[in-house]
């Protein structure tokens, strides 16, 4: 939706134009974060203790393993700090735009009267992040039980339950519940081999995209030569309103390629174990 910006100052037009640019990429920052988190998964289940690939590859350098899973945890706490700061940032320009709007529009009602000195938007900012800081502190879990951090211990095999979170404190990761919960079905659950192929080459998703407007995942180059031989193509999953993919709708599908190369290594230790116990029953 469009903004009608006043006539009454350059200045406050100029702040209000900046505002709505930072708040328009709200979820741009959300999804960075998330998507270096969602590779150090990844990384995790490769280093579970269990069932890792990597864990077997270093078999003679526990310590070194260990070392690897805590630096993980930590790296987790770090994701999740940085999008509290996300919330404060955003917040706290919200709340600076809607100030110079207030403005703005008092300036308007009294004939364009712009007599008032010129505000230092940007400390206005900080002052609002810290005062933010200073009262989500009172609301917010402890860092550890983040949803980050404590996915990140249960892609590390520790089995620790997940505490409920005390009454009236909020996880900063409330609104993404749902996208936070990456394909965790190793508790019997079994990802379905069709949900793990391209519904436009009907393969394995190789190099996964993940479409921004209905949410939908394709090859990369399965996507690429179709635009590039018949050009714009609806989404192929059925019921999909979407008419028109195109490249620049889609972005990498992280949590997909987590997918594919979970089941591949799930099906190539399944193929170990018959070949050994094939082998056994040979000596027999």
């Amino acid at each position: 939706m469009s903004r009608r910006y006043s006539r009454a100052g350059g200045t406050s037009d100029a702040a209000l134009l900046a505002a709505d640019r930072v708040l328009s990429k709200e979820q741009e920052y959300r999804n960075s974060v998330k998507k270096i988190q969602t590779l150090a998964y990844f990384l995790a289940e490769r280093i579970h203790p269990e069932n890792g690939d990597l864990t077997q590859t270093f078999a003679d350098d526990p310590d070194f393993l260990q070392e690897q899973r805590e630096n993980l945890k930590n790296f987790a706490e770090g994701n999740a700090q940085r999008l509290r700061e996300v919330n404060h940032f955003i917040k706290a320009v919200g709340e600076v735009r809607d100030e110079v709007q207030a403005k703005q529009q008092t300036q308007e009602e009294n004939a364009g009267d712009s007599s008032s000195s010129p505000t230092d938007y940007a400390n206005s900012i900080r002052n609002k992040i810290e005062k933010n800081r200073v009262q989500d502190e009172a609301n917010q879990v402890e860092l550890r039980l983040e949803d980050y951090p404590v996915e990140m211990r249960s892609r590390l095999g520790e089995k620790e339950p997940k505490k409920r979170k005390q009454k009236g404190r909020r996880s900063i990761d409330d609104d993404d519940d749902d996208d936070l919960e990456v394909i965790n079905t190793q508790s019997g659950g079994i990802d379905s081999v069709q949900s793990l192929k391209c519904p436009f080459t009907s393969s394995f998703y190789e190099d996964p995209v993940r479409n921004k407007v209905c949410g939908h995942t394709y090859s990369r180059a399965g996507l690429m030569q179709l635009i590039n031989t018949r050009g714009q193509q609806p989404c192929p999953v059925t019921g999909c309103s979407n008419n028109s993919v195109t490249m620049n709708q889609c972005e990498d599908d992280m949590e997909m390629i987590m997918k594919v190369h979970r089941y591949k290594r799930r099906e190539e230790i399944e193929k170990q174990q018959r070949m050994a116990t094939m082998d056994d029953e040979d000596c027999l």
